[in-house]
């Protein structure tokens, strides 16, 4: 295969026969590896939950081989539930158990360790008590499984269990820190499982129908800002800010929270902050009165300015906007993943 696989075409999904033959073949000898995918795997390089995988890992165009060999451990972990037919397919094809979270059995360490496909068979038979017909009937039933499930999926298993455990985390967030974590760049499932919690605690004058919980959400943060944020930042502190000494307790301008929440997706938050506040490194950019702006002020305002926007949206009230509500660095709630554009307009 050649290196490079950007812009594969969904239309020529390979069939599940196609990908059965392919891992009937990546599991001989000494058994699968991401060198063996990329010599001998065309089909299995061409799937989208490969596409997808390379995406979450953030590879390299040119190591599809190993989003390849990824995406084969992330279905076998979560996306096939029979424990033995997890073993058959770890031990037969000799996939690497330190990448998985299926629970090892200490005895697989001895199968592993065997470069001969015959013996690998003949041990894991007596592994799992299985007579030699039973053995091959559950093998045959094990590998059809494994590649319709890499056939049928558009997105890596992987990232689905991600989005759960994040759910998980989401239920004990405030408003402010799911605001925060919708300002990060990430996948659009995990932009939509933050909306969704969100959602619930938002005014329903905020609310306008849209297509998905997270256009939703995107839109009630619009409105919120180009109305009452707006309104009362004026009202408070005028349209420059002039008679302001402590600079680094200002919210924000609507206009630059706006850009910060809802534009450029795929630029870290770290850098859209930096960009509307004025910090650069070394430090170059004044307040109007001539005093540099300092690292942590800069992000301070960016905190208060999303407890501020938390207590309009919000159907409960913050009890004190002005107090930033987080206490960790905004570096320290970035994501690896990587949110689809969303423009606001």
């Amino acid at each position: 295969m050649a290196a490079g696989h950007e812009g594969f075409d969904e239309q020529r999904r390979p069939s599940s026969q196609q990908i059965v033959e392919e891992l009937e073949l990546l599991r001989r000898d000494h058994g699968i590896s991401p060198t063996k995918i990329e010599a001998q795997a065309p089909s299995l390089l061409r799937l989208p939950v490969v596409e997808d995988q390379q995406r979450l890992k953030q590879l390299d165009p040119r190591d599809r081989h190993l989003a390849a060999y990824s995406a084969i451990g992330c279905v076998i972990d979560f996306a096939i539930s029979d424990y033995e037919m997890q073993t058959i397919l770890v031990l037969s094809m000799r996939y690497d158990p330190s990448l998985l979270r299926v629970r090892p059995n200490p005895e697989w360490e001895g199968v592993i360790r065997t470069t001969s496909l015959n013996q690998r068979h003949k041990f894991i038979q007596s592994l799992l008590f299985y007579g030699k017909t039973t053995y091959f009937d559950r093998l045959n039933v094990a590998y059809r499984e494994l590649a319709n499930q890499l056939v049928l999926r558009d997105h890596s298993p992987c990232r689905q269990a991600g989005v759960e455990q994040l759910a998980k985390s989401l239920m004990a967030a405030t408003m402010q820190e799911l605001l925060l974590l919708f300002s990060t760049h990430g996948q659009s499932i995990l932009m939509e499982t933050i909306a969704k919690e969100a959602l619930p605690r938002v005014e329903s004058k905020w609310k306008a129908a849209e297509s998905t919980n997270y256009r939703i959400f995107a839109r009630a943060i619009e409105s919120a800002l180009a109305t009452d944020y707006q309104k009362r930042h004026e009202r408070m502190y005028g349209r420059r800010n002039e008679k302001w000494d402590d600079w680094g307790t200002i919210p924000l301008p609507a206009d630059a929270l706006r850009r910060i929440i809802l534009k450029n997706r795929d630029l870290p938050l770290v850098d859209k902050v930096a960009v509307e506040v004025g910090v650069t490194d070394p430090p170059t950019r004044f307040t109007p009165h001539g005093r540099p702006i300092t690292t942590g002020s800069a992000y301070n305002r960016f905190r208060i300015s999303l407890g501020l926007l938390a207590s309009i949206l919000g159907s409960e009230k913050a009890k004190d906007w002005s107090v930033p509500l987080l206490a960790e660095p905004v570096e320290a709630i970035e994501t690896d993943v990587d949110l689809p554009h969303f423009e606001g307009s």
